[in-house]
């Protein structure tokens, strides 16, 4: 995740990621992701954020929040627990079904990413069209 994302929750929903205008937790709200890449939701903090920015688990690795597949078909990172498949965490989960898992591969031009249709027995590299970060 970003250095200015945080874990927050509102009416017992968690809203991962939120974001700060910048890594200070001097701030009175964030945006939160919505439901799609273009909507956001704002939160109003009812207490100050945590001092540091090493608050969701792995510290501040950057990594996509968003992946979007050729087909259109738009992934969500997923936080807290949840399940591996061959060694990989599921870590996305997708708006048309499936899943992603583990971390895109960024080796080659054209990154790529293991994804599991619904119902399907096994997963399948898949090519990434877009992120968001």
């Amino acid at each position: 995740m970003r250095l200015d994302a945080w874990r927050c929750s509102a009416e017992g929903e968690i809203l991962d990621p939120c974001f700060a205008p910048d890594e200070s937790p001097e701030h009175e709200a964030l945006l939160c992701m919505g439901t799609s890449p273009t909507r956001m939701v704002r939160l109003t903090l009812v207490e100050p954020l945590p001092g540091n920015n090493f608050h969701i688990p792995g510290g501040p690795q950057i990594s996509p929040v968003i992946i979007v597949l050729p087909d259109g078909n738009t992934c969500r990172v997923m936080t807290g627990a949840t399940t591996v498949v061959a060694e990989e965490r599921m870590n996305y989960a997708c708006e048309k079904g499936g899943h992603l898992y583990g971390e895109p591969d960024k080796t080659d031009a054209v990154w790529t990413i293991s994804y599991r249709a619904e119902a399907a027995g096994t997963s399948a590299s898949t090519s990434i069209a877009s992120v968001y970060q």
